[in-house]
């Protein structure tokens, strides 16, 4: 039962991550590649079941050569042996570098998801991850639209 072992906490480096398809988004694939306006290096998740919380963070390098990292803090809730409700709050967007060059380092942003998807949905931004197999060194999990990802521990 993943959600109930102490191995769930923790940071974890993604290594591995398939997206499930879907019809427009095979349609405007070829398009998006060419473009390269945004490109995600190191992801990592640090999660602590007994404090409810998980923070994902991801590098990025976008046009017009910006580098930085988005943080997204999440509140989670295990609903079940293998499931975790999470509720997204909010993502920070720090800049690093412009073009190598320029420190933009305290360029920073910080985005209420939550209070956005209140105002334009009318509802919170949740979903749920499903974790299939756990280990000390190993997680494979699955997202709401059945996304699949593989993280090792980042010792």
């Amino acid at each position: 039962h993943p959600m109930e072992s102490e191995a769930m906490n923790g940071v974890w480096k993604l290594v591995f991550f398939a997206k499930t398809s879907s019809i427009n988004k095979d349609i405007l694939d070829p398009f998006l590649k060419s473009q390269k306006l945004l490109e995600f290096g190191e992801i990592t998740q640090t999660i602590d079941v007994d404090e409810g919380t998980l923070v994902q963070s991801a590098d990025f390098i976008g046009f017009p050569g910006i580098t930085g990292t988005v943080t997204t803090t999440a509140r989670i809730i295990p609903v079940g042996p293998e499931r975790m409700e999470v509720k997204v709050e909010e993502s920070k967007i720090k800049g690093n570098e412009l073009l190598d060059r320029i420190d933009v380092s305290k360029l920073e942003a910080v985005l209420p998801i939550d209070t956005i998807f209140q105002r334009v949905k009318g509802k919170s931004a949740e979903t749920y991850i499903d974790t299939y197999y756990l280990d000390d060194m190993m997680r494979i999990s699955r997202d709401k639209k059945g996304n699949l990802y593989v993280f090792v521990k980042d010792s």
